[in-house]
């Protein structure tokens, strides 16, 4: 309720303050906001009471019916992702080298599956809808069926052929499923030549975003990889959420970017008659990026993420030049933590976190035309996260997860496309891990990317693994032509990161290791 409060206020204020702009008696503009926060405030509640009436009725009538297996409404988060009928979802990939023959390789995997399948209730669960409402039903999913062996009739596969699999069967998720693993019988060839000594492997690893964000699926495969389940098996769902106080008072809270005026305007970009995906990755082989961005961050004063969005917030600009469309800004979207706590376990990567979707996001235009150098682009984007950080844009979409629980999908799907639908560029640092095995198997590299959230146009996905950079870049439907227009994109990124290093740093960055 604190948080709603927060909300109300900003925008009672920013309102009272454009529209009495001319009035210097401050009395006024006081009687002014009062009566606009009290109107806000009775609107709010009277229109969401009889949905709150009504859901607490299917609760309870759900309970009654199902008994135990009754797993809850969704709610919050996990309800946002939950909308459609072609599920948002997070992809896994991991790449693993083992020695053993393909019957072992297949054992360890149907083993792997079923830890995490025991790990949580959410991995046993179906998603069912009623009057409007979703809930979940427990212990609907059992471990073999979520393996899909893939076989192709050649020796390896490439890393294009990879790309073509997850573009057809990996960004979409079929109703009845929470999950699901394709593994390949055949090694994958990266550089045209195959290992036969050291074959890598790999497995692809969908998850529907509803069961979390992408740090809470990350805890969970982290646990495995590192065979540490005491805490984590048979959690319970978790139904509801607490998120941690904003440290704001009234007199400073304001909103950045109003998101009921703002404009969301990416749909220039779209093609017609062009309804692809594409998918574009890139795994470090030496440690090079992360070290390079660490030390920028360190002597610019910035954040990571400031230093990875001017990157590629400069070479999305290089598309939309070469594209000829006409636009003043283009929306960016930054997902980011709203308990420092839990950040700052991301950042020493030692975070243990709930199952369940608790990420919020800030919102905020990026100027289209000429650009500037990359250092002053970084100092820019810090600048605009700064004033971010001290806003409560952020608290507009916490409470916007927490109102739309009590809605029925028709009215959700409504605000949704209005608030969150043809934002350009999203990023997202999803985490990392630290070397890892598993029975005996090297864990190589792990890509973690999700491709797609509420139409956004493009999608960085960062990970980092071993403190090795592993980068995908994701474009929705319609965006690019085809994939080497979204591979020249990220090539443009990792341009601007180097550019970055020269003037911010003044030489060139080397690790052997």
């Amino acid at each position: 309720m604190q948080e709603i409060l927060f909300v109300l206020h900003g925008f009672v204020k920013n309102t009272v303050t454009a529209m009495t702009s001319s009035i210097t008696d401050n009395f006024q503009k006081i009687i002014g906001r009062i009566l606009m926060y009290i109107g806000l405030l009775l609107l709010v509640v009277m229109f969401i009471i009889p949905f709150v009436i009504f859901r607490i009725c299917v609760h309870f009538t759900l309970k009654i019916f199902y008994g135990k297996l009754y797993g809850g409404l969704l709610n919050g988060g996990d309800l946002m992702f939950a909308i459609n009928s072609r599920k948002t979802v997070i992809n896994i990939l991991i790449f693993y080298s083992c020695p053993r023959n393909r019957f072992e390789r297949e054992a360890l995997i149907k083993s792997f599956i079923g830890k995490v399948h025991s790990s949580t209730d959410k991995f046993r669960c179906s998603i069912k809808k009623i009057f409007g409402y979703l809930y979940f039903i427990k212990d609907q999913i059992k471990s073999h069926e979520v393996l899909k062996m893939v076989d192709y009739n050649t020796a390896y596969i490439t890393k294009n052929e990879l790309h073509d699999y997850i573009e057809k069967n990996c960004l979409t998720i079929s109703a009845n499923q929470m999950w699901k693993v394709s593994a390949f019988r055949q090694p994958i060839c990266n550089d045209g030549t195959n290992d036969s000594e050291s074959p890598q492997y790999v497995m692809v690893i969908t998850v529907v975003h509803c069961v979390g964000d992408g740090p809470a699926v990350a805890s969970v495969f982290k646990k495995v990889l590192e065979e540490d389940l005491s805490k984590s098996r048979d959690l319970p769902i978790r139904k509801h959420i607490r998120h941690s106080r904003p440290s704001l008072n009234l007199s400073d809270a304001f909103i950045y970017r109003n998101p009921l005026t703002s404009e969301l305007n990416t749909r220039e970009l779209k093609s017609a008659n062009n309804f692809n995906w594409h998918v574009v990755t890139h795994i470090e082989t030496k440690r090079k990026y992360i070290s390079i961005v660490r030390e920028i961050k360190r002597k610019l004063g910035v954040n990571f993420m400031d230093v990875i969005g001017a990157a590629i917030y400069s070479s999305i600009n290089d598309y939309i030049m070469t594209r000829n469309i006409k636009m003043n800004t283009f929306t960016a979207c930054k997902v980011v933590r709203v308990n420092e706590k839990e950040e700052q376990e991301i950042l020493n990567k030692t975070y243990n976190l709930d199952l369940m979707n608790t990420s919020s996001l800030e919102l905020f235009d990026v100027s289209y035309g000429e650009i500037q150098n990359i250092k002053d682009r970084i100092l820019h984007i810090h600048r605009i996260s700064s004033t971010m950080h001290n806003s409560i844009d952020y608290l507009f979409f916490l409470n916007l997860q927490q109102i739309v629980t009590y809605l029925p999908l028709s009215l959700l799907r409504f605000i949704c496309s209005r608030f969150m639908s043809s934002v350009t560029i999203g990023i997202t640092n999803l985490v990392g891990f630290n070397k890892s095995s598993y029975c005996g198997c090297s864990i190589d590299d792990i890509l973690f990317h999700i491709p797609d959230i509420f139409q956004t146009g493009f999608i960085l996905s960062i990970f980092s693994y071993a403190d090795r950079m592993s980068v995908t870049l994701v474009s929705g439907k319609g965006y690019v032509h085809n994939r080497e227009e979204l591979q020249t994109i990220l090539d443009g990124y990792f341009k601007y990161l180097d550019e970055a290093e020269k003037e911010v740093l003044g030489y060139r960055f080397e690790d052997t290791n």
